[in-house]
């Protein structure tokens, strides 16, 4: 979640700097990011919780939806553009405003994504410090998917203001899609 903290409010420096920093970038700082989870395992996963069946039918639901929309998700959002790849590309390289697909329901079903996923994972294995950090997970995103559309303001215009009308952001749409 931190990651995007590092790059949105720093688009300009990374399109200035190159594709291969922001790789280099990106590489060190989940490998840091692993390394710290690998020091901190077990104070971490110190206070687990018993094993509760129903949790566990609640994980498989939500893996089973979080799956449904990854597969949704990267008919029209491939796996370079969740990553920044498009963000930090100069001039035309830059990617179009996606509007289609499950963008025309949502527009961050990525993050929905992950949440379902990570919310699966808590129920799964029941530990605190995954409840916990499930807990941060939803202002931190928030926060996150404001700073992306700051910056997609800037770089769409009216298009994006004009997508932003039709279709909400976190809760999809369950009737007409708003494909503008």
């Amino acid at each position: 979640m931190g990651f995007w903290f590092l790059v949105h409010p720093f688009t300009n420096t990374w399109r200035r700097l190159g594709i291969a920093y922001y790789g280099l970038f990106a590489i060190s700082y989940f490998g840091l990011f692993a390394w710290i989870m690998y020091l901190l395992r077990e104070p971490l996963l110190n206070i687990h919780f018993a094993t509760s069946y129903p949790l566990l039918g609640v994980a498989v639901v939500l893996l089973i939806l979080s799956t449904w929309i990854a597969v949704l998700r990267h008919r029209v959002f491939k796996t370079s553009a969740v990553m920044g790849i498009p963000q930090i590309m100069h001039g035309k390289e830059q990617s179009t405003l996606i509007t289609d697909g499950i963008y025309g329901y949502v527009r961050n079903p990525r993050y929905l994504e992950m949440g379902f996923s990570f919310a699966a994972m808590a129920c799964f294995c029941n530990y605190l410090a995954v409840w916990v950090l499930l807990a941060l997970y939803v202002p931190i995103i928030h926060i996150v998917v404001l700073m992306e559309e700051r910056e997609l303001r800037q770089r769409f215009g009216k298009p994006y203001e004009d997508y932003c009308r039709m279709v909400p952001r976190f809760l999809p749409h369950t009737g007409n899609a708003g494909n503008p």
